[in-house]
């Protein structure tokens, strides 16, 4: 097309009388040649159009038994918009490592998962050589360190989650050639010699480590490289004080997890080299005041999770300095934090989701939350909260899902939650509330998830 454009321009801007006849029929020359390769061009993309659709016929026509061998066994197979399989789960389903030969039929898979006791190595075995395949769950599969020899000749694999699988430090050798971007090997007997295979593994953007038993500061050395990671979790007794000096490197992480750590406040005093950091959790470490006020510098912090840990009123303070916090847990702070201290939250404006497991809050302390009004989600579950106090949340207009299982608020709060119309979910467990209360509620907004 751009020959033929290309020859009128000539054409047109010859000035007129310029033209002989040798000029001429040059041009028409040109034109001609022009034209004939449009109409080569034309026809090779419909010939392209013809082989791609017969294509896409016989992959349809080779696919079909496998998608009926799969669906049989209760799987869930989904399909692009040209009806080629790109997902398989059978999470839930009565198939096992024979069921796995039909995936070699399905040449585009992109995503797998699979789930329990009925997959094994040998069924991993029938996937060695998917050039599609970029996602697999592998989540409580009977996968030893042998079987991860089949998942390392997946050349273009990018998420692979091996939660609670048997795998063992030698059998991470077997994913040194891949390209990951994220790693899941929460629940396993993983080690610091298995990190030790991922040091070079540079695509990493998320490495799971939560429950990893043998995995220790010492290991951490082995993410030297790993310069690309925006998240970390790490869970233990194996880390402590020292742990994010040793990690402080890792400039782009955006989420780091840290629960049930011997971590303290000392230690946190060098957290704020994390300029990126959106998600801090702490849930079940000995951080107290101190350490929250080292989080002031995490300017751009969205979750801070500090579940029975030793912070209380006074600290506070240091988490109203956190504009842009949205979502914030301070469960089960039992004689730490009270009504008074939640005046300090008043600040956090951007706040949609807190939560108060069985912390002591009264409705006094209601009152308080009643500002902020972008909450979303409250969790109330186990606080002191009674019929009185609910009046402090009718002005959440964005107020989607609450709490109330185990709260003191009987019937008589059941307008009040009515009235609430921006609720979708909510759990009313070991209240007060009678079933004849659930039923007027149900009555009233039979669009609500209520769970008595």
């Amino acid at each position: 097309m751009k020959y033929w454009t290309t020859s009128l321009l000539l054409l047109t801007l010859l000035p007129v009388g310029c033209m002989n006849a040798g000029s001429a029929a040059q041009l028409k020359a040109a034109l001609a040649k022009a034209q004939a390769a449009q109409a080569e061009a034309e026809m090779l993309k419909a010939q392209l159009a013809e082989l791609e659709s017969a294509q896409q016929t016989l992959i349809k026509k080779i696919q079909q038994p496998a998608i009926a061998a799969l669906e049989s066994a209760g799987g869930k197979v989904e399909a692009n918009d040209s009806g080629v399989v790109t997902s398989v789960d059978l999470t839930d389903s009565s198939a096992d490592d024979s069921s796995l030969i039909y995936v070699q039929s399905l040449p585009h898979l992109e995503r797998l998962t699979l789930f329990g006791p009925n997959f094994s190595d040998a069924g991993l075995k029938h996937l060695e050589g998917m050039t599609s395949l970029k996602r697999l769950s592998l989540q409580r599969t009977l996968t030893t360190g042998d079987g991860l020899a089949s998942v390392g000749q997946l050349p273009n694999l990018e998420v692979l989650n091996l939660f609670q699988t048997d795998i063992d430090d030698d059998g991470m050798a077997h994913l040194k050639g891949l390209k990951l971007l994220e790693l899941d090997v929460r629940r396993t007997n993983l080690g610091d010699d298995g990190l030790e295979h991922l040091k070079d593994m540079t695509s990493l953007t998320a490495l799971k480590l939560q429950e990893a038993s043998s995995v220790s500061e010492a290991g951490l050395v082995h993410l030297a490289k790993l310069e690309n990671l925006t998240l970390l979790d790490l869970w233990g007794v194996n880390f402590g004080d020292t742990t994010i000096d040793k990690i402080k490197h890792l400039k782009k992480l955006r989420v780091l997890e840290l629960d049930d750590t011997l971590i303290s406040d000392s230690g946190l005093k060098e957290v704020k080299v994390f300029e990126n950091l959106q998600v801090l959790s702490l849930r079940r470490t000995v951080v107290g005041n101190d350490g929250i006020a080292e989080l002031t510098g995490l300017t751009e912090l969205r979750t801070l999770m500090l579940r029975d840990t030793i912070v209380n009123n006074d600290g506070l303070v240091h988490i109203a300095k956190l504009p842009k916090l949205e979502t914030l847990e301070l469960s089960e702070l039992v004689n730490r934090v009270d009504d008074a201290g939640l005046e300090h939250l008043k600040s956090l404006t951007n706040l949609k989701r807190l939560i108060l497991f069985t912390t002591p809050i009264h409705d006094a302390g209601l009152e308080h939350l009643s500002v902020l009004t972008n909450l979303d989600d409250l969790d109330l579950e186990g606080t002191e909260v009674t019929d009185e106090g609910m009046q402090h949340l009718k002005g959440l207009e964005k107020l989607e899902k609450l709490n109330l299982k185990g709260t003191q608020v009987t019937d008589v709060t059941i307008d009040t939650l009515i009235g609430m119309k921006s609720l979708k979910i909510l759990i009313l467990s070991n209240s007060a509330v009678t079933e004849a209360g659930v039923k007027t509620l149900r009555e009233a907004r039979p669009e609500l998830d209520v769970t008595p």
